[in-house]
């Protein structure tokens, strides 16, 4: 997917994206529950369950995104670790406020940044 953006990015062009951070408790919760779990939970949140997709993480680490961006021709201008709205809480109001607790908890301090939900970043093409 890096090289395919990349061939088709002019030069100096810049790809942004956002994808689940490993290290947070969410993403890890996904690789260890069997798939077939995974369209009961959209359930229960009002989502589709046809968007349910098999969990597979490969760009999600700094170093992965560092690795498959050299690969690709970009330099990483940018990445960044963030805490959004706790939307896979949205079951019940009591586990959306711990979520939205969770979330001005991370976010308020640097040193909690591994536990964010979301990587971003910002790559360049050469």
């Amino acid at each position: 997917m890096f090289r395919e953006i990349a061939r088709v990015l002019k030069p100096g062009g810049v790809f942004l994206f956002k994808t689940p951070n490993k290290t947070h408790s969410m993403p890890t919760i996904a690789r260890l529950t069997p798939h077939r779990f995974h369209p009961f939970v959209n359930r229960i949140r009002g989502r589709a369950e046809i968007d349910t997709f098999p969990t597979r993480y490969q760009a999600n680490t700094v170093h992965d995104v560092q690795r498959l961006a050299a690969a690709s021709g970009f330099t990483v201008a940018q990445l960044d670790r963030i805490e959004g709205r706790p939307e896979v809480l949205r079951m019940t109001w009591p586990t959306y406020l711990l979520g939205a607790a969770y979330e001005r908890r991370v976010n308020a301090w640097d040193g909690l940044a591994m536990f964010r939900i979301l990587r971003v970043g910002e790559l360049r093409k050469g």
